[in-house]
């Protein structure tokens, strides 16, 4: 509560800024709000060689949601988010957490329980140079390799928290937030004590840096509380008949934090390039997340884990003995159609075992009316890890 008050008076020290549209009374703030509205429904078939039975699964995501007008800066957002199956959610594990789980057993997981929360509702005061969002809200940081929201699963994860957003400059930005529970995307409610924060500079025409550090204290789980401490560049450069060039390279590291019992130490590397053209792009990326059964491994709890590592999502965890994952990759843009191919070669980072490959790829078509469809596949080949797994997805989405 003492860090609230503090926020709270930091948030209502700075000037309002002057190009909001503002309400004159309560009663205006809300007739003059905006109403969200978004329907998602997916297709997904999973099939794995470890189980006889594959898992097929329709599930519908709604979003009903309104956001007041502002008030002397000050504004509300709620947001209800429904789950559904319209055909039943027999022919899947949900991996749901409590009363959320479905029971089912020997089909794979499609992690999309059942069920209708409040997603987010969280006051929110907008001033010049920044903004204070306390209560539930989804929060994603940078590329969401460290805290996402887990949007392509259609429970999103959500967090209750204070957040900060300054804006130094055009040039310097930064964000802070204190999280107290994390909503994940099973259902399951994770208490925490939890401190990320990350700021940005922009070096002319070089690119950005972005310092970032994440202190999560689980109390009833110290053995998952850790402190990550890093850095990351994104810079791009013109290069030949319009094409560009763009670089990113990624540095952490990891340690045990707060109560945590056990000696932990794992260091994490991402190295990107990517050339893109009018229509074609090609990339290659190589990431590690260190680990080892002496020092452990590199831990993302709080991720957006399905857009890492292959879409199979065979690594949602990182595995004892770490994970080094290269990647190739092709998209291209034609007539408003997006299509990526991308290819994983999965190793260990110590004891030597080749986990496996995968090949995935993606379809995707938006129309100006914000009518989404999309088609996607993962094959995961097992080597040294896990089991050979396929997956399918077929969604439309729309929002109004």
């Amino acid at each position: 509560m003492r860090l609230l008050s503090v926020l709270l008076l930091f948030g209502f020290a700075l000037p309002v800024s002057s190009s909001a549209q503002e309400a004159t009374d309560l009663l205006q703030a809300f007739r003059s709000g905006t109403p969200v509205v978004d329907f998602r429904l997916r297709g997904e078939q999973v099939e794995s060689d470890a189980l006889d039975d594959a898992a097929q699964a329709l599930t519908l995501r709604t979003i009903l949601g309104y956001r007041t007008a502002g008030l002397q800066g000050l504004s509300l957002y709620l947001e209800a988010e429904a789950v559904s199956a319209p055909l039943g959610d027999d022919r899947y594990a949900n991996a749901g957490a409590g009363a959320l789980n479905n029971g089912v057993t020997g089909r794979p997981v499609i992690a999309d329980p059942v069920g209708t929360q409040v997603n987010q509702a969280y006051l929110r005061l907008d001033r010049e140079q920044g903004r204070l969002t306390v209560g539930r809200q989804e929060i994603v940081l940078s590329d969401a390799r460290f805290v996402g929201n887990v949007g392509w699963r259609q429970n999103h994860q959500s967090f209750d928290a204070a957040r900060v957003d300054l804006s130094a400059s055009k040039t310097l930005k930064g964000t802070y937030a204190f999280i107290w529970e994390a909503q994940r995307i099973t259902g399951q409610q994770a208490a925490m004590r939890s401190h990320v924060a990350e700021g940005t500079v922009t070096i002319g025409s070089l690119g950005s840096v972005t310092a970032f550090g994440f202190l999560l204290d689980y109390p009833d789980a110290a053995a998952l509380s850790t402190s990550t401490l890093g850095a990351r560049f994104v810079g791009d450069r013109p290069l030949f008949d319009g094409a560009t060039g763009q670089f990113e390279a990624s540095y952490a590291m990891q340690t045990d934090a707060y109560q945590n019992p056990a000696d932990h130490q794992a260091d994490y590397l991402n190295i990107a390039a990517r050339v893109s053209g009018s229509h074609v792009g090609v990339s290659v990326a190589y990431e590690l997340l260190s680990g080892s059964p002496e020092d452990g491994a590199f831990a993302t709890p709080l991720a957006t884990l399905h857009k890492f590592n292959g879409w199979a999502d065979q690594f949602l965890g990182t595995p004892v003995n770490g994970l080094t994952d290269f990647q190739l990759g092709v998209s291209a843009s034609i007539k408003g159609a997006k299509l990526a191919v991308v290819f994983h070669d999965f190793s260990a980072d110590s004891g030597g075992d080749h986990y496996g490959s995968e090949i995935d790829l993606q379809l995707t078509y938006a129309t100006q009316d914000r009518l989404g469809l999309g088609v996607k596949a993962a094959r995961y080949m097992a080597d040294d890890r896990g089991s050979s797994t396929t997956k399918l997805w077929l969604w439309t989405s729309l929002g109004l």
